[in-house]
Formats: C-alpha cells, sequence, structure tokens
C-alpha cells in the first residue's frame, strides 16, 4: 500500500494545484505589496522613534544637571531664609519683652511670621541664646534695638538709636521728653 514515488509527486501535485485554484494569484500579489508597505512604515517609524529616544536622552542629560543644580540652590535659600525669618522671629519677641509699649496691642500677633511651618520640626517661636549671633549675645538688649534701627557698627551708634526710639515713643505717647 505504499505508493511509488512518481505516484506520490503527482498527488502532491495535484494538492498544490487544488490549493493554487483556491486562492487568487492576483490577491497574493496584493496581500504581499500590501505587507511590504507596512514593513516599510514599520521600519520608518522604528526609525524616527529611534532617533526621538537619542534625541529625548540627550536633552534630559543636559537638562538633568541644570535641574539638579537649581534644585540645590533653592533648598539652599530656604534653609538661608528659614535661618533668617528664625532670627528675625527671635529678635521681635525680645524687643517685645524688652519694650511691650513700643508695639500697639496685638500688633505684635501680626507682625510675626505666620507661614505654616511645612518640614521642619524646630519650634520657631522659642529661640535660645545659643542660637543668636555673637554680637547680639554680648551686647543685650541694646544692640538688638540698634540691629533694629540698622545700626550695629558701634557702641555710640546703638545709644544714639536708644535714645531716638525713646523720643519717638514720648512722642507717640504724647508724653513729655526726657528719659525713660
Amino acid at each position: 500500500m505504499e505508493k511509488s514515488p512518481p505516484e506520490t509527486a503527482a498527488a502532491a501535485a495535484e494538492v498544490a494545484a487544488r490549493f493554487r485554484s483556491l486562492v487568487d494569484t492576483g490577491d497574493i500579489g496584493a496581500i504581499r505589496q500590501t505587507q511590504h508597505l507596512i514593513l516599510g512604515r514599520l521600519q520608518d517609524s522604528n526609525a524616527v522613534l529611534t532617533h526621538f529616544n537619542e534625541y529625548s536622552e540627550q536633552c534630559f542629560a543636559e537638562v538633568s544637571n541644570d535641574f539638579a543644580g537649581k534644585t540645590r540652590l533653592l533648598k539652599s535659600m530656604k534653609a538661608d531664609l528659614d535661618h533668617i525669618f528664625l532670627k528675625l522671629r527671635g529678635m521681635k519677641s525680645r524687643l517685645a519683652a524688652t519694650y511691650p509699649d513700643a508695639f500697639p496691642t496685638g500688633a505684635m500677633a501680626e507682625t510675626m511670621d505666620q507661614r505654616p511651618d511645612l518640614e521642619s520640626e524646630l519650634d520657631h517661636d522659642s529661640i535660645a541664646l545659643s542660637e543668636l549671633e555673637p554680637w547680639m549675645v554680648e551686647a543685650g538688649s541694646g544692640m538688638l534695638e540698634a540691629a533694629a534701627l540698622g545700626s550695629v557698627d558701634n557702641g555710640s551708634r546703638a545709644r544714639r538709636s536708644r535714645s531716638a526710639l525713646r523720643r519717638a515713643r514720648n512722642e507717640r505717647e504724647g508724653g513729655a521728653s526726657g528719659r525713660i
């Protein structure tokens, strides 16, 4: 029941001919042409995407260094500003404690920095002497007064500033001139 090789070859040719007759050769050519067109478009798209990825990687490398530098700068500026506001709050509270009648009632609460504390766990309302600048601790309240008026270079200026502050307070109170 084995077929001879010429009979097998003839049977294979007959099966192949029948399969070829099932599908039109024009349709097969159109399918192959469409597949080549799609393949070309996919290769073009792949080349464009590869080029875009390389360009994006290059741009990211350039921008990431700038971005990291700007981030460090902003963090440093925030730390500096937090330190400055901490010192200012301490100076304001010391001035208010030393000269309570220099500030109208409730004005100190309005002038204190009321920003929300977003990151720090420090208590910004109280300030220790160790956190003050050395010239503030050495000079005492007279120097704080002078610092509030912007003159901290020598003692005579601080004395003049204190007396100017007293005169201004006396004039506000409508009182007599003289030392307090």
